[in-house]
């Protein structure tokens, strides 16, 4: 007789939802951290400094 493979049941399910939240989340958080810094740069400053100041040169 062979055996049955079992289904996962909801709570080994819901043991991946973080796995699968942080392997999103990750690249999210490195990608964007610069960016959010920038913005808020921009707007919580007076006086507002324009892009090409914040990444030009001098």
């Amino acid at each position: 007789m062979a055996k049955r493979k079992k289904e996962p049941t909801a709570w080994d399910m819901a043991k991946q939802v973080p796995a699968v939240v942080l392997e999103y989340a990750k690249p999210f958080v490195h990608y964007t951290f610069i960016p959010l810094i920038i913005v808020l740069g921009m707007t919580m400053t007076e006086p507002r400094p324009s892009i090409a100041q914040l990444l030009g040169p001098m």
